[in-house]
């Protein structure tokens, strides 16, 4: 007797088994390109001993990019409606075109006849052919959403959440404190039965406090595989084991060591370690550190009062900020007293220019002469303010490296009570990654002035030409012409 497989061993066994399901799935999807690494076979029974349990189970899963996580995703979800046609999968993503191109592929592998051979009782609707909210014949399907999509009258038995934020959005406090707000007060509450409703959240780190960070704190199961592992690791699922040593690759045979020394060398320190080893506290490894932004109590009283503005000239959500940084300079130190960071249309603005006036009364206002900020200084000028018209030059980047010898000898300290002071912080670490630069702009356009304006070593002696009588102005001026020359 031949102990091969037969036709009915490899049916059943795709349909009890994820891994034999899933990997059969994948070459389908990757015809001729698959290429198979064990931490597949370790993520398939993961998700579905958990789905095997028919009992309530939250999960993170944290992988870095391009590493079939969607695909994988795909396969489960169609092993997931194959077993019970009669429930219903809710995915949900950064965007709807991710959602409704893995949509698409789960329709494609559940119309196949190798899916069809499988599962023969779970047949979709003809009638509703929308792949980004299809049924089955069973009552059960799968609605794909975005973050940003209505969910009124929508449940789940299975929700999936997968990629919730772009790695561009993930250093972006409002990006992710409205991914954070969509899951609390509508996604969190989607489940169809909270005795064997399942939630899964499958993505890379995009930042130490995004949605796999909380979730993972509110006690969610979680799943954790680094590109390249950073100690010996040992997990188990069942009777499968899966190792890795220390600095051994989750795909060896791709990241060979040439690829991935370019992969390191193209990619900044903190996102290499937030998104590809999914250990966001690298964060500090960027241009700018906590080590150079010295916290302080309290702000001393006096000194000179500057406002730095960088304005935007539209309130379309997808536009910049403007921004009015309150600084207060002793000396060869500044204490960054306040941040107003808000989209507003010219009203709005002028109003705001004209209450942080009258609040500070300061010394200078530092404005960019471009989009809107020609108005705000004539409005500022008509107010009896100083202003100053600031012209950058050079990219964002080059600007910010011009004064990164006054940041990094902690000439900018930052108070510690002051409103959002995360968000500066997590714009200035993230930055020039980041999808936000106006607090930054704000700041390097103050260092600029004030590198501009303080006097040389040497050339102390400017000061003698204020508030002199007319006899020592005129020795303050034989002194300085003879300096010159």
């Amino acid at each position: 007797m031949s102990n091969e497989p037969t036709k009915e061993d490899l049916r059943l066994a795709s349909r009890n088994d994820p891994v034999v399901f899933g990997v059969r799935c994948l070459r389908m999807l990757l015809p001729g390109t698959y290429v198979h690494f064990l931490y597949i076979e370790l993520l398939l029974l993961w998700i579905g001993a958990r789905i095997l349990t028919n009992r309530a189970w939250e999960a993170v899963v944290n992988m870095p990019p391009r590493h079939l996580k969607t695909l994988c995703v795909v396969c489960i979800i169609a092993w997931y409606l194959g077993r019970n046609p009669s429930k219903q999968v809710m995915l949900v993503t950064h965007s709807l075109s991710l959602s409704k191109k893995t949509a698409q592929k789960v329709i494609a592998i559940m119309r196949s006849p190798f899916f069809r051979a499988i599962f023969p009782e779970c047949r979709l609707r003809e009638d509703n052919q929308s792949a980004m909210d299809f049924e089955t014949t069973a009552g059960g399907g799968l609605f794909a959403g975005s973050f940003e999509s209505r969910m009124t009258g929508r449940g789940a038995d299975f929700l999936i959440m997968d990629d919730p934020i772009s790695a561009q959005e993930g250093f972006s406090v409002a990006v992710r404190d409205g991914v954070e707000l969509s899951y609390e007060t509508t996604l969190k509450t989607r489940r169809n039965n909270p005795q064997t409703g399942a939630r899964l959240l499958i993505t890379h780190r995009t930042h130490p406090d995004d949605l796999s960070g909380k979730l993972i704190a509110d006690g969610f199961d979680k799943l954790v595989l680094p590109l390249e592992a950073e100690e010996d690791e040992r997990h188990q699922v069942g009777n499968f084991v899966y190792c890795r040593s220390k600095g051994e690759l989750l795909q060896p045979t791709i990241y060979t060591p040439d690829v991935l020394a370019k992969l390191k060398r193209e990619t900044a320190a903190h996102v290499f370690a937030t998104q590809y080893q999914n250990r966001p506290v690298a964060i500090d490894g960027g241009l700018l550190k906590h080590s150079d932004f010295p916290l302080v109590q309290s702000v001393p009283q006096g000194g000179q009062t500057i406002i730095s503005w960088d304005v935007a000239s539209s309130t379309n959500p997808k536009s910049s900020y403007s921004v009015a940084s309150v600084f207060v300079r002793h000396q060869s130190v500044s204490y960054l007293r306040q941040i107003v960071r808000k989209q507003m249309d010219y009203a709005e603005l002028s109003s705001t220019a004209k209450a942080l006036n009258d609040l500070y009364r300061p010394t200078h206002h530092l404005v960019e002469s471009a989009s809107l900020g020609p108005a705000l200084m004539a409005e500022l000028q008509g107010l009896g303010a100083n202003v100053i018209a600031m012209s950058p030059t050079g990219s964002k980047l080059e600007r910010l490296l011009a004064v990164m010898n006054q940041i990094n000898s902690q000439q900018v300290h930052l108070w510690q009570a002051m409103p959002g002071l995360d968000a500066f912080l997590d714009e200035a670490f993230s930055f020039p990654h980041g999808s936000n630069d106006d607090q930054i702009d704000a700041l390097t356009q103050y260092l600029k002035w004030i590198a501009e304006t303080t006097p040389v070593p040497g050339h102390e002696l400017v000061v003698l030409g204020v508030g002199r009588p007319a006899h020592k102005r005129d020795r303050y001026h034989s002194i300085k012409r003879m300096v010159r020359n």
